[in-house]
């Protein structure tokens, strides 16, 4: 009996310390957060700014320099530059050594006071880069209409109304670090400096601008999305809409003009291609060539340069898009020709004069299909 009461003793005393381990533990993190100023709710609005007023967001870092600007359309061109430390230059000095080049050491002296002035005028200007720097410029996906709505309002889940300089260095936010800027059709700007991230969440500290007591924790997502733009935002579509929506098509290619209906289905149900005229009998040439243009995906954007040469290019084909008697969009592709010939594409999705790469690889099929498509060819 005394035995059975000392195990329950124990698992007593084990339970206890179990709950007191969970609640050190939780209090340990909530002592990591900031205080929430007195009155303040749960969800702390920070500001307010609609989404379609926005001009211009940008992010500055301690490498990384992105901005995202409005086009007439609504939509964002993205320039990303991403600066990287370069490993430093090989010791001549130590290599000649390894391949076993020797030298006199009062020869070597004499060498040194001959060349010295030349050297000394020379060393600025021929010392190698110690960094290299990395833009990209491309279309934003609608990651950043996620982060522009995520700004109408700026919710914090935490407050400090008036941190002291303590507190401020301590959440990282003494010096402009990281900043993160918003700007307004009216001109107005807002300005977040970013500190650090709280342990084990996604949310940051943040500040409003330099000399600003009020520290606040926020998500950090969509700050996040735009400094790994290229990853996060890069859009690589062509089109704005599924296949499985058009009905019509129109394809202007080898000097000819052909017209393709999407309404039939097959046995299983789903949509097929096939000509334009009624009880028109299924084709698969023509649903094999439509499923490679679905697929394809731009791979870069063309710099001004690469335009300039695209401007008067002749289209390898032209493919139109309909639904409900309207046009949907309208695809152009175009072939530089090379060493290695680059296909490139147009599209009303994105926008007038902007042309994106394509894989070659995946042309090249299309474009030798094309007589089969057109019905110039047996299939």
């Amino acid at each position: 009996m005394q035995h059975k009461w000392l195990n329950g003793l124990k698992i007593n005393a084990l339970s206890a310390y179990s709950v007191l381990l969970a609640l050190g533990l939780g209090g340990a993190y909530w002592a990591s957060l900031p205080a929430a100023s007195e009155g303040d709710e749960e969800k702390v609005s920070v500001f307010a700014i609609e989404p379609k007023s926005v001009v211009e967001v940008s992010y500055k870092g301690k490498d990384i320099d992105a901005k995202a600007a409005k086009r007439e359309d609504g939509r964002y061109w993205v320039t990303h530059s991403k600066t990287e430390a370069l490993p430093p230059p090989k010791d001549v000095a130590k290599d000649a050594t390894k391949d076993g080049a020797k030298k006199d050491a009062k020869d070597a002296a004499k060498d040194s006071t001959k060349d010295s002035k030349s050297k000394d005028s020379k060393q600025d200007k021929t010392a190698p880069p110690t960094t290299k720097t990395t833009t990209e410029h491309f279309l934003a996906n609608e990651k950043l209409d996620d982060l522009l709505k995520g700004l109408n309002p700026l919710y914090a889940s935490r407050v400090i109304a008036n941190a002291d300089d303590k507190q401020i260095e301590e959440f990282g936010l003494k010096d402009k670090g990281e900043v993160f800027t918003i700007k307004e059709a009216g001109g107005k700007t807002f300005t977040l400096i970013l500190g650090k991230r709280s342990y084990g969440s996604s949310s940051r500290f943040a500040r409003e601008g330099e000399g600003k007591q009020r520290v606040f924790l926020v998500d950090d997502s969509g700050f996040e999305n735009l400094e790994r733009a290229p990853l996060r935002i890069y859009d690589r579509r062509l089109m704005s809409f599924e296949l499985a929506e058009v009905q019509k098509a129109e394809l202007q290619a080898n000097g000819r003009t052909h017209r393709f209906s999407h309404t039939q289905r097959d046995k299983r149900g789903e949509l097929i291609w096939t000509d334009e005229e009624e009880n028109a009998p299924a084709k698969p040439v023509y649903d094999s060539w439509m499923d490679k243009i679905s697929k394809l995906r731009l791979t870069a954007y063309a710099t001004q340069e690469e335009e300039a040469k695209l401007k008067d290019a002749k289209p390898v084909l032209d493919l139109i898009f309909e639904k409900d008697g309207k046009p949907l969009d309208h695809l152009s592709i175009v072939k530089l020709a090379g060493d290695k010939p680059s296909y490139w594409i147009s599209t009303d999705f994105l926008g007038v004069g902007v042309h994106a790469q394509l894989l070659s690889g995946r042309v090249e099929p299309m474009e030798k299909d094309l007589g089969q498509v057109l019905g110039e060819t047996k299939s």
